[in-house]
């Protein structure tokens, strides 16, 4: 029985994304500086999942969730963001599909 890769067709990966990693560094006080750097650059499929509106305190905030497939990437985290032009991400989940190391797909939050 042949084995089934996962592979996303080349034409559906057809967004670029950027792979952001926070590094730390220290100012010249010595306090820790947060910045977020190019880690990595993938092409992509991309699938909105859902958008939720919540009501916090008393404003109303648009949620919006992004389902992201790529190239395998063994050594994404959880703390990365991906940016694909303007907008930004949150990785809220990170799926090897089928165990494969063909694919990565992660659900991601829009920041606002």
């Amino acid at each position: 029985m042949a084995r089934r890769h996962h592979a996303i067709p080349a034409g559906l990966r057809n967004r670029r994304i950027q792979i952001d990693r926070l590094t730390v560094t220290r100012d010249a006080y010595g306090s820790p500086v947060n910045t977020w750097r190019p880690w990595a650059q993938r092409w992509a499929y991309i699938q909105p999942v859902r958008g939720n509106e919540l009501m916090e305190g008393q404003n109303l905030t648009e949620k919006q969730f992004v389902r992201m497939q790529f190239e395998y990437t063994s050594d994404l985290k959880a703390k990365d963001r991906i940016s694909i032009e303007q907008e930004t991400y949150n990785i809220r989940e990170i799926i090897d599909v089928g165990s494969a190391h063909v694919t990565t797909e992660v659900l991601t939050e829009r920041l606002p």
